[in-house]
C-alpha cells in the first residue's frame, strides 16, 4: 500500500502506525530496495525485492535549464500559484508543470491561468515522467515519491516547506540534494544552478530473484 495501514475494528485507511492489535498487517512488505524498511518502523517482515522498471529508469541524460514543477490533486492549487510566481520572476527559464494523472479532467483550467506566461507548458501524459526529470535541471514539489524518483535520477530537488503539509515535507529533508525553501526569491537563488552532490544512497534496486525464491518457493 501507499500511504497507509489498514485499522482493524473498521477496515479504514490510517495515517499512523498502529500497535498490532490496531493495525492490521501483512505478513511481510515487498520494497524496492534495502533503503526501504532500514529506517521505518513495522510490525512485520521487510524483504528488499527491488523493482528492474525502477532500477533500469535511474540513468540520467545531459539536462538542460528546464524546471520541472510537480503537481498534485491535493497541493495543485499551491504549488501552481508558485509556480505562477516564478515565472514572471524568471521569464526566460523554460517550466514545464506536470498534472497529476487525477488532474487531467482540468487540464484545460491549468493551461488557461498559464496563458499569460510564455515560459511553462502544462503536461500531463504527453512525456514519460521519467524523461522529464532527466532533461530537467531541478524539480520543484510540495511532498511526492518523485522526490525519490529524482535523486535516482542525479537530480536535485527543491522542496516547498509550505505551512500546510509541514508533516509530509519533513520525509524530504536532510538529503545533501534536497533544497528547502519557503519563498520564490530562495527558489530562484536554487535553481541558478543547482549542483548534485553523490551522496551513496540507492532507492532502487535491480529485482532480488533469489528472495522472491525464498518467499514464494518454499
Amino acid at each position: 500500500m501507499q500511504h497507509s495501514l489498514i485499522e482493524a475494528k473498521d477496515g479504514t485507511l490510517c495515517g499512523t502506525c498502529p500497535s498490532r492489535d490496531e493495525g492490521l498487517y501483512p505478513d511481510g512488505l515487498l520494497t524496492f530496495g534495502t533503503y526501504w524498511g532500514g529506517y521505518m518502523k513495522h510490525l512485520c517482515d521487510v524483504y528488499p525485492i527491488g523493482n528492474n522498471f525502477m532500477y533500469t529508469k535511474n540513468t540520467p541524460c545531459d539536462n538542460n535549464d528546464m524546471v520541472l514543477f510537480i503537481s498534485s490533486i491535493y497541493q495543485g492549487k499551491y504549488i501552481s500559484v508558485l509556480a505562477k510566481e516564478f515565472a514572471e520572476k524568471n521569464p526566460t527559464t523554460p517550466i514545464i508543470y506536470k498534472l497529476h494523472n487525477a488532474e487531467i479532467p482540468s487540464k484545460e483550467k491549468y493551461i488557461h491561468y498559464f496563458s499569460g506566461n510564455d515560459n511553462v507548458q502544462v503536461y500531463s501524459t504527453e512525456e514519460d515522467l521519467h524523461d522529464l526529470i532527466s532533461s530537467s535541471k531541478l524539480v520543484v514539489l510540495i511532498s511526492s515519491t518523485v522526490f525519490y524518483e529524482t535523486l535516482s535520477k542525479k537530480r536535485c530537488a527543491a522542496v516547498w516547506d509550505h505551512p500546510d503539509f509541514t508533516e509530509l515535507t519533513r520525509m524530504h529533508k536532510g538529503f545533501k540534494n534536497s533544497h528547502v525553501f519557503e519563498t520564490v526569491e530562495q527558489l530562484t537563488q536554487i535553481a541558478e544552478n543547482p549542483q548534485f552532490v553523490e551522496d551513496g544512497i540507492t532507492f532502487f534496486e535491480p529485482y532480488h530473484e533469489d528472495i522472491v525464491k525464498k518467499l514464494f518457493l518454499r
